[in-house]
């Protein structure tokens, strides 16, 4: 029995592209892991010969490759992954993006800790131009599961080490979730056990256009869907629920359609409604509000230019 399953689901990527996550999982320090590549139905077979072509030249007998014979979506690809798995903890890395030598190792080390059922950490978060910038997330000591509830902290799927026990027993990735499946998973597992943070930078970050966060209305979906599958816990946790209907509110807003204005001004209303001392709720309107001060002081400051050059 390997220490980690290493999860990396791939569909239509370059090779070259799932090399490089490939490569960063081989040159990990820590090395008692398993690799299982879960290849979601490719358009062609071709493809799928390359992948296989490119695991081979690992020649390591730790490299699992699964082909799904009808493409089935990331969550589904993942779980094949943790059914397959065969360590005590478990990671998942997207094809896209790729780790730091020391990752596994310097996550391992909370995992002592029977109480931690997840170790996430700080990153790089690296644009299409190739621009990088440090991200380092919050830290949470204490009340993690409504501190999960308010918001995601743990970051995306390739971030954080997992108990496969703890995975398997909150029921893996929840294939209906359109968006923040990693998101909804974090929440399950950190309603029974405790979190810990890598305050350095273990996981490179790539983002693209497919990414979700750039689909607003795929990701106001994903967290509608949120909101809907824990309503009994947000009941409990006030501030949490806030939270969410304002971020909902602002997708609203960013979509830009007329009904989508009258469904911001309900979630606003929602958000006072729950919490209504929270910064929060009035957040978009001191925006503004500073914006405006700002056009005003611009504006007489150009008046008095204008007349001290009308002086001179």
């Amino acid at each position: 029995m390997c220490l980690v399953s290493v999860v990396i689901t791939t569909y239509n990527r370059p090779v070259t592209i799932l090399k490089r996550a490939l490569d960063s999982v081989v040159q990990q320090t820590m090395t008692d892991f398993e690799i299982i590549v879960v290849n979601d139905a490719p358009k062609s077979i071709e493809l799928v010969n390359e992948i296989r072509i490119l695991i081979d030249s690992y020649k390591k007998d730790n490299i699992i490759y699964i082909v799904h014979a009808i493409n089935s979506g990331a969550c589904q690809a993942r779980n094949t992954g943790i059914n397959k798995a065969k360590g005590k903890f478990i990671a998942f890395l997207d094809d896209d993006d790729e780790w730091i030598s020391e990752k596994l190792e310097k996550q391992l080390v909370y995992m002592k800790n029977d109480n931690v059922g997840l170790v996430y950490c700080a990153s790089n978060i690296v644009s299409a131009n190739g621009s990088q910038k440090r991200y380092i997330p919050k830290k949470v000591e204490t009340n993690f599961y409504e501190e999960i509830l308010r918001t995601n902290y743990v970051g995306s799927t390739s971030f954080p080490l997992l108990r496969l026990n703890s995975v398997k027993e909150c029921g893996m990735f929840d294939i209906m979730a359109v968006s923040s499946q990693d998101y909804d998973l974090w929440i399950r597992i950190l309603k029974h056990s405790e979190a810990r943070l890598v305050q350095e930078p273990l996981v490179n970050y790539y983002l693209s256009e497919d990414s979700t966060f750039s689909n607003v209305a795929k990701y106001a979906e994903g967290d509608l869907y949120l909101m809907n599958k824990y309503k009994i816990e947000f009941a409990k946790y006030p501030k949490a629920y806030s939270y969410h209907v304002n971020n909902s509110a602002l997708n609203m807003l960013a979509l830009k359609h007329r009904v989508n204005i009258k469904m911001y001004l309900i979630f606003k209303i929602k958000g006072i409604l729950t919490n209504p001392l929270s910064v929060y709720n009035y957040f978009l309107l001191c925006i503004k509000a500073i914006n405006k001060i700002k056009r005003i002081k611009a504006y007489k400051y150009s008046l008095i230019f204008i007349d001290f050059q009308k002086t001179t």
